[in-house]
C-alpha cells in the first residue's frame, strides 16, 4: 500500500503543477491593448439566511473582468437565462446598480441578493447568467460568458462537540471504536475534524502498524434536509455523503478514499458521546 500511495502522491503532484498553470480569470493585459471581458469565474454558491435568525447578507457578489482600463464608467449587460434557471424571479434580485465597470477599475462587481423566504425549504434552484456585453469591449469566449448561481437555505445547527465513532461497512470492521472531535466553521453548519475514521487504515488492512497514519481530515456540511456533504482535506480523502438525525444528533457517512486500489467507500456512524 505504501508503494501506491507515493504513486498517488506523484500523481497528485504532477496534476497540481499542470494545473498551476492555468487560470480562472481575465488576465489584465494593458500593453497590447486587447479589449476583452468575461466572467471571472463560471459558478457560486448563493447562501440564503433566515434574517430572523440572521444578520449574514443572502447575497453573491460575482465578477465580470476586462483586460483594459478606461477613463469612463463602461456599462454591462447580463440576462437571466430563463430556459435554463429553475430559480424563480421572487427568489432573487439582482442589483442594478452594480452593472458597472468604475472608470479606471478593470473588475464590475455584481451583486445578487436571495429572498430566503421564497426559496424552498430543502432544495436548491439554479440561477444562469448570460454576459451579453461589456461597453467598448468583445466578449473573450462563450466560457467566460455564462454564470450558475446554486440558491439554497441554510439552516442553523447545534451539534455536540464530541462523537464516538463506528466503522459500519464490511470493509474495515475490525477498526476500533474512535472519537471524533467536531470544531464549529466560519458558515452556518458547518464542522471540521481532523479524523473522521479513525484507525480506519489498520481495521482493513488488518495491521496496526499504521495506527495513527492516515487521518481522514474533513469538513462537513449538514443540509437543510438533512443530508450530509463531506469534503476532504487532505489528497486521499475524496470526500463523501451521509445523513444527520436532528432528533438524536447522529451521522450515518458514506467516506470516499484514494488509498486503496480497490474502490469502496468507508461507512461511518457516529454517535454523540453522552
Amino acid at each position: 500500500m505504501k508503494k501506491y500511495l507515493l504513486k498517488i502522491a506523484a500523481c497528485a503532484f504532477i496534476i497540481g503543477t499542470l494545473a498551476s498553470c492555468e487560470e480562472d480569470k481575465v488576465f489584465q493585459d494593458v500593453n497590447n491593448g486587447q479589449a476583452l471581458a468575461g466572467f471571472n469565474a463560471d459558478s457560486g454558491n448563493l447562501k440564503a439566511f433566515d434574517p430572523n435568525e440572521f444578520t449574514t447578507p443572502s447575497e453573491i457578489i460575482i465578477e465580470v473582468g476586462v483586460t483594459t482600463k478606461s477613463n469612463q464608467d463602461r456599462a454591462i449587460q447580463v440576462v437571466v437565462n430563463e430556459e435554463l434557471s429553475t430559480a424563480l424571479p421572487s427568489q432573487y434580485t439582482i442589483d442594478m446598480s452594480s452593472l458597472v465597470i468604475p472608470a479606471g477599475e478593470y473588475v464590475a462587481k455584481v451583486k445578487i441578493t436571495a429572498n430566503y423566504d421564497a426559496l424552498p425549504e430543502t432544495e436548491s434552484t439554479t440561477l444562469v447568467l448570460d454576459l451579453v456585453s461589456v461597453e467598448g469591449m468583445d466578449l473573450l469566449d462563450s466560457d467566460r460568458s455564462r454564470f450558475i448561481a446554486e440558491l439554497f437555505r441554510v439552516c442553523p445547527r447545534d451539534i455536540p462537540t464530541t462523537y464516538t465513532g463506528f466503522v459500519t461497512g464490511s470493509v474495515g470492521a475490525g477498526t476500533e471504536e474512535f472519537t471524533v472531535t467536531f470544531t464549529a466553521g466560519a458558515e452556518v453548519a458547518t464542522y471540521s475534524t481532523p479524523n473522521l475514521w479513525g484507525n480506519f487504515v489498520s481495521g482493513a488492512t488488518g495491521s496496526n502498524q499504521y495506527d495513527g497514519q492516515y487521518p481522514y481530515d474533513a469538513t462537513l456540511v449538514i443540509n437543510c434536509d438533512n443530508t450530509v456533504d463531506v469534503t476532504g482535506n487532505v489528497d486521499y480523502a475524496t470526500g463523501g455523503t451521509g445523513t444527520f438525525d436532528p432528533n438524536t444528533n447522529e451521522f450515518q457517512l458514506y467516506l470516499g478514499q484514494g488509498l486503496f486500489t480497490q474502490q469502496f467507500t468507508a461507512d461511518v456512524y457516529l454517535m454523540p458521546v453522552q
